[in-house]
């Protein structure tokens, strides 16, 4: 029995996300925000990974914690804006800044 729950868990990534995320795992995200039209880096821009928020510093950049492993949405939103909404899956170890 538990030899076929370790070999699910390397095997399927749902059940390695519920896996670790009821033991507790969680997850680090960084992301830069930048004007897709004078590739300008915006500040004061809100992101959010589920329920989980931050806004950009000076340079464009929020960093988020605390984040519960696979499927997911991502929303980066600023007052005069377009928002983005994208669906992304955070993963263990493997989240590029």
């Amino acid at each position: 029995g538990t030899t076929l729950l370790i070999i699910a868990a390397g095997v399927i990534p749902a059940s390695r996300y519920f896996i670790l995320n009821n033991v507790g795992v969680r997850a680090a995200v960084n992301v830069s925000v930048v004007d897709s039209s004078t590739l300008q880096p915006l500040k004061n821009a809100t992101v959010s990974i589920g329920s989980i928020s931050s806004e950009t510093d000076s340079s464009g950049n929020a960093k988020l914690e605390h984040l519960k492993l696979g499927a997911t949405t991502l929303k980066i939103s600023k007052r005069a804006f377009r928002t983005i909404t994208q669906d992304i899956t955070v993963g263990w170890g493997s989240n590029p800044e």
